[in-house]
């Protein structure tokens, strides 16, 4: 059996040190992400040998990273009669021009309106 060469110094010798650079730093913000959120965060590397003549290559690199996100908060909405969607209910009967006492001067005031 051929004795192989350790695979982290290759690591560490793509493009001169950036490729480990850049492993090191996604593994850092998946692990960061994934404590912060409490969802699993991945890390994908792909390594290509392509020839290129008598006793060389090329070695092409990348890295996949699955960040995981914070939960976003969902809206909740109406569908109203044209299909749109609408935050408030198009079926509820609407108040126009309500108004209110005020408790202290017993004077009618109008309420305001979005």
């Amino acid at each position: 059996m051929k004795k192989a060469r350790d695979f982290a110094e290759l690591i560490t010798d793509l493009r001169g040190g950036m490729f480990h650079q850049e492993l090191s730093s996604a593994m850092i913000e998946i692990t960061e992400a994934a404590m912060k959120t409490g969802k699993v965060g991945s890390l994908q590397i792909t390594i290509k040998v392509k020839p290129q003549g008598e006793g060389q290559a090329e070695v092409i690199d990348a890295i996949k990273k699955t960040i995981p996100e914070p939960a976003k908060p969902a809206t909740f909405c109406f569908v109203d009669h044209n299909s749109n969607l609408v935050r408030t209910d198009p079926r509820q009967t609407r108040l126009d021009d309500l108004r209110v006492i005020d408790v202290n001067t017993g004077e009618l005031k109008e309420v305001n309106k979005k």
